[in-house]
């Protein structure tokens, strides 16, 4: 279900947005940085969900801490990671502050990430899950995965 997948989601992304902020190559942060401008492209100028530069971004994180186990796990969660994104972002279109806030969480990510901070990368990466999570907590009782 969805729920247990947060909880996957939950262990391995800030864990992972640790590890890309002491490992990440100057490539993978402007990588990193083109994803989340087009998260800001798409979703606060043009008012989408910006579904695929939010996966996009999250596999780029993992790829940046060069883990081959951490890269193999997220490869084997994508359908779901992809079906769980579709139900959490989709009421989002309508509500532009909702992008925003959702755009900042992963702003604040790279930001953490960028200055080598790894603490800080992790905690913003939780802050985000959390917010992900009380959206799904509203949206659970209409969806299964």
């Amino acid at each position: 279900s969805i729920k247990y997948l947060f909880e996957m989601r939950k262990i391995l992304e800030p864990e992972g947005a640790y590890l890309a902020a002491l490992r990440r190559t100057p490539e993978q942060l402007d990588q990193m940085k083109r994803i989340v401008k087009r998260m800001e492209d798409e979703s606060i100028q043009k008012g989408t969900s910006a579904i695929d530069a939010d996966i996009d971004f999250h596999h780029s994180v993992i790829l940046a801490t060069h883990n081959p186990i951490m890269i193999q796990t997220l490869e084997n969660l994508s359908s779901f990671y992809k079906r769980a994104l579709e139900i959490t972002l989709r009421p989002n279109v309508e509500l532009k502050q909702k992008r925003e806030a959702v755009y900042n969480e992963h702003y604040n990510i790279l930001s953490a990430i960028e200055a080598e901070e790894p603490e800080l990368a992790k905690i913003q990466c939780m802050i985000h899950l959390k917010n992900a999570e009380k959206k799904l907590s509203l949206l659970l009782r209409d969806y299964t995965i």
